[in-house]
């Protein structure tokens, strides 16, 4: 169906997807939209080198996607850097320090590389609230937030439009997550690939302490603060720090809702997309 519309131009993802490959093959002018930011998954098929080498363009969602899309093969003119957007008519910021909820919030799906159960021990000893959404609660989880007497509202899957709310009630978000490397399966290795609640989080004027993870810092820039992987002693820190510090939290409030406003709202990233698409314009 869609190659009997004629379309100008058709927009796949990775190009180790077996769909990817095949509009390469047949429609002249197929943009690849890269997440990846671990090499290794291009080299599993042929077709996926393939695809990168016959693709029309690229658009990567980071600047690490693109150096992934380069090093596997990728001319490096044909690749622009266009990240994700987000709905600022429904995302918007909440209040202030003193309107929120001492809540640290995560929203994530239920696999062991998002971070919750570092995040549950980071928030040992804090005087905060743990809201959790989309993720199930695994065994282990519900064992640590026991063992180490952590306050949980297991909030679970909610509809997209009220996600907004609880980002602008939560004093916190954080996205813990966990790189993972394998040395025999390329479909194993996986680091965060772009991190949509980071500019979802931002847009609401809510705090972010993250990992030094695959994009994030791309994605986040200095507006929030990192901690190693896997180190939930520096998770701990850098949520007691927007708790309890007002004027940090202030501070770092505005910066994510003026960078949302400059790099991720929709109009900002869709005039690059149409000038990529069909300006013809380099970066």
């Amino acid at each position: 169906e869609v190659l009997e519309a004629e379309p100008d131009v058709i927009d796949v993802p990775d190009p180790f997807y077996d769909f990817s490959q095949y509009y390469v093959a047949r429609h002249d002018k197929t943009v690849v939209v890269g997440w990846e930011t671990l090499p290794g998954k291009a080299m599993a098929t042929k077709g996926a080198l393939g695809c990168i080498q016959s693709a029309w363009k690229f658009t990567a969602h980071s600047e690490l996607a693109k150096a992934t899309l380069v090093l596997d093969g990728a001319v490096p003119d044909k690749v622009r850097v266009i990240p994700g957007a987000v709905n600022t008519d429904i995302f918007t910021p909440g209040g202030g320090y003193y309107e929120r909820e001492a809540a640290v919030l995560f929203v994530g799906r239920d696999a062991a590389e998002k971070g919750l159960s570092d995040l549950i021990c980071a928030m040992h000893g804090l005087k905060a609230e743990l809201w959790v959404v989309g993720h199930t609660g695994n065994e282990w989880c519900r064992r640590l937030v026991e063992h180490y007497n952590v306050s949980v509202k297991w909030i679970g899957k909610v509809p997209w439009r009220e996600l907004p709310k609880l980002y602008q009630q939560a004093r916190v978000f954080c996205l813990p997550s966990i790189p993972l490397v394998s040395n025999t399966d390329p479909y194993a290795n996986w680091t965060e690939q772009f991190g949509q609640v980071l500019i979802e989080a931002m847009a609401c004027g809510t705090p972010i302490v993250a990992t030094d993870c695959g994009a994030i810092p791309d994605v986040l820039g200095g507006c929030g603060i990192y901690a190693a992987p896997r180190d939930w002693h520096w998770l701990h820190d850098g949520l007691a720090q927007f708790l309890y510090n007002p004027g940090l939290f202030e501070e770092t409030r505005q910066m994510g809702i003026e960078r949302v406003e400059k790099r991720y709202t929709q109009l900002v990233v869709g005039k690059q997309i149409v000038d990529w698409y069909f300006g013809g314009g380099e970066r």
